[in-house]
């Protein structure tokens, strides 16, 4: 990531779109910043997200854990979270700071791990945990961002920008704030 960013630095009015957000809005903040280096922390490891759709939609297995709840999630993911369904629902019309302000809601953030994640809890064959199997496997692969966060040498004074998906922000917030090593400061605070 750094080596792209200091790419960037060269011609930083050039659009970067190969890493997404990372390099689209990251890159510019950045470089407002005065930073002269930044920090890939993901750790891409293979889960999916689909195997409660794949059991559902193969007639030789049957979801044996909670169906109806894995499906109602899948159906009607806003269904529990009636405060941001409508405001979720007009996304596409929000401006860039509107959309950046609603995502990183708390509530956005339960509902996205719930939506991606935690609905696999509700899925199994018989005494075979696959859901949670799947589940873990993001759960495990956000403890090991979290720790290459941890790796990042830092002093009480450094201010850090993370940018991930909102699932994975769902976790590492839990992480940040329970941690004496950092002070979580609420997002919403810059967004307006």
């Amino acid at each position: 990531m750094n080596k792209v960013y200091q790419e960037f630095l060269k011609n930083p009015s050039e659009l970067n779109t190969q890493y997404g957000e990372l390099s689209m809005v990251g890159f510019d903040v950045a470089e407002m910043s005065g930073l002269n280096k930044v920090y890939g922390i993901d750790n891409h490891m293979g889960y999916n997200y689909s195997v409660g759709n794949f059991i559902e939609n193969s007639p030789e297995l049957t979801n044996t854990i909670d169906p109806a709840t894995y499906l109602e999630i899948t159906n009607n993911p806003l269904k529990a979270y009636p405060e941001i369904e409508n405001r979720n629902n007009n996304f596409d019309n929000l401006s860039l700071l509107e959309k950046l302000a609603l995502i990183n809601e708390p509530i956005m953030l339960d509902y996205s791990l719930n939506a991606n994640t935690d609905k696999l809890f509700y899925v199994g064959i018989d005494d075979n945990f696959i859901g949670a199997d799947h589940a873990a496997l993001f759960y495990h692969r956000n403890i090991k961002i979290y720790s290459k966060l941890n790796l990042i040498k830092m002093n009480k004074n450094d201010r850090v920008l993370i940018l991930m998906g909102s699932a994975h922000m769902a976790m590492l917030r839990e992480f940040i704030m329970r941690s004496p090593k950092f002070e979580m400061v609420n997002s919403l605070d810059y967004l307006k």
